[in-house]
């Protein structure tokens, strides 16, 4: 696949609302007390795929509400299914409007299943030279797989091919539709053959090739799987049209319908309202957000900087230290400097990082700085903004090389807020790229722990997890009519301050991840519900 080849991701919707449903995690309910843990782990599934994978076509697919043409030929076929959970038609009722406000379509075709929804829209995808994703943990999905067609697991982000099903299990797509006729599936009633199971299966179709060369042969099948074979060769055959998906759907393809576009922002703020998805409304800036408790990022206030500005920026630089007790910062302010820090930095696989910049809207803000920290007491400050006459470092120059460690995958960051510095890098020429359980934000971290805080500032934080304060931002940049913006802080100064804001980070990073690790269905919603979604609304805020 070329960078030019457009990508739809196409959910198989049922399968992920149950999975949200039955997610290990404590209940949800809005404020009128609606049933509403479905609707936020799938919403903040889709959420996340948006923001990961940056899909051209996106569009669900759900099963129809009447039987299909497999309940016509085999009436035990779902038949064993409980029905469903008394609050769930309501919380599909409420995804159906999300996807919606989203422009994200929904697909039921009556009489047809969403597996063939899914396979028609993706044969359909293949010969307009579009590339599948197929979102769904179902093998049955495996036969669909092709030129153009993968299996992608939203969870995991892991995607399998023609390349890599050809490794895992040696056989074509359409070769695996007689695996699963031959060891049926308990899950939709399908028989398949007595006493055959996936192992069996498997050695029979990779040796004979098909279901019907495997019977020219079954003489050659000894013991009582042999004798199962013969005697149940009706089933095996009825399985096989049981498990083949359908692709010939009445369905049409259409590409503009299922194209990706900016989603109506006031439709989600009144259904998360609603719903009482109240980070949600915050975090996409919805509603008014409290500054004090959610962002620890200088308020470059709009103010303009006169005599005064001047007087406090000389009174800092004369009276702050160049260290707090105990603690080593580094001020890298050269390019010596610089390569002896990026040689430091390349062998971590963990750090904090963090940005100082001018302005608390990160659309707004420029970057003045960054701070890393990957051992407690030891941290290091990058300026690229300095007042007149101070060393600062050449962005230009520093860019190509600090922006690979920032994408790289394979490490872990830890930031506090870490939306508001993704924003700021990305503007940057900068991305902070977080491969899935690849991050942790503190203040993330505490909302899962302690949700009826009052404040998860790293300010308030520090005090209460670490019983240490932390140098106020106004001492550096004042208050009022005689606020200065931080590129107009003494580089010494703003070295101690922000400097220290990553190695507390870093403290308080070890602090909650060991009280998540005590809590697993806590740390289960932090990393694949919270961490997810703050990367999604990072990418939605950025586009609008």
């Amino acid at each position: 696949m070329t960078k030019e080849t457009k990508t739809l991701f196409i959910i198989d919707g049922h399968a992920h609302i149950y999975a949200a449903y039955y997610a290990p995690m404590r209940p949800l309910n809005s404020p009128s007390g609606e049933p509403t843990k479905a609707v936020f782990v799938f919403t903040s599934a889709i959420l996340g795929l948006l923001e990961r994978e940056k899909p051209d076509m996106l569009v669900v697919a759900m099963d129809s509400k009447t039987p299909s043409f497999r309940t016509k030929i085999y009436p035990e076929y779902k038949a064993h299914r409980p029905p469903m959970p008394e609050d769930m038609p309501r919380q599909i009722d409420r995804i159906e409007q999300i996807l919606e406000a989203l422009n994200i379509p929904m697909l039921r075709v009556d009489g047809w299943e969403a597996d063939d929804i899914i396979g028609t829209l993706a044969s359909k995808a293949a010969k307009a030279g579009i590339y599948t994703y197929i979102c769904s943990k179902d093998k049955d999905m495996l036969q669909l797989v092709g030129d153009y067609v993968a299996t992608y697991d939203i969870k995991t982000g892991q995607k399998t091919d023609l390349q890599k099903m050809h490794e895992e299990i040696n056989l074509l797509p359409r070769q695996f539709i007689d695996v699963l006729a031959l060891q049926g599936d308990a899950s939709d009633n399908v028989p398949g053959v007595p006493d055959v199971g996936p192992k069996t299966a498997l050695e029979w179709i990779q040796k004979y090739g098909s279901l019907e060369a495997l019977y020219q042969h079954a003489d050659e099948i000894k013991g009582k799987r042999g004798d199962n074979l013969r005697n149940h060769k009706d089933l095996a055959f009825l399985s096989q049209k049981l498990v083949t998906i359908d692709c010939n759907a009445p369905i049409e393809f259409d590409e503009q319908s299922f194209a990706v576009s900016r989603p109506n922002r006031e439709k989600l703020a009144s259904l998360f309202k609603e719903l009482g998805f109240t980070r949600l409304l915050s975090q996409l800036d919805l509603q008014p957000l409290d500054v004090q408790q959610e962002s620890v990022k200088p308020d470059a206030a709009a103010s303009s900087v006169g005599v005064g500005g001047q007087g406090m920026l000389f009174a800092i630089r004369d009276d702050a230290p160049a260290q707090r007790a105990g603690k080593t910062y580094h001020l890298v302010d050269t390019l010596d400097k610089f390569n002896r820090f990026y040689h430091d930095l390349q062998k971590q696989a963990a750090f904090a990082v963090d940005t100082e910049t001018t302005s608390i809207d990160p659309m707004r803000a420029e970057l003045v700085g960054l701070s890393f920290c990957w051992k407690a007491h030891e941290a290091y400050y990058l300026p690229v903004k300095a007042p007149l006459g101070q060393d600062r470092l050449d962005l230009h120059k520093i860019r190509p090389v600090l922006a690979a460690v920032l994408a790289d995958g394979n490490r872990y960051k830890i930031g506090q807020n870490l939306k508001y510095d993704m924003m700021v890098l990305e503007n940057a020429g900068m991305p902070l790229r977080i491969a899935p359980g690849g991050a942790f934000d503190t203040m993330i971290a505490s909302y899962c722990l302690h949700a009826d805080r009052s404040s998860h500032s790293m300010d308030a934080m520090a005090r209460d997890y670490l019983n240490y304060v932390p140098i106020p931002i106004s001492d550096l940049i004042g208050k009022g009519k005689n606020q200065i913006t931080f590129d107009q802080v003494d580089t010494a100064a703003a070295c101690t301050y922000a400097a220290e804001d990553a190695d507390v980070t870093w403290q308080l990073w070890e602090y909650l991840s060991t009280r998540l690790n005590s809590q697993p269905a806590i740390k289960k919603l932090f990393e694949e519900v919270e961490m997810p979604l703050m990367q999604v609304l990072a990418w939605m805020e950025a586009n609008g």
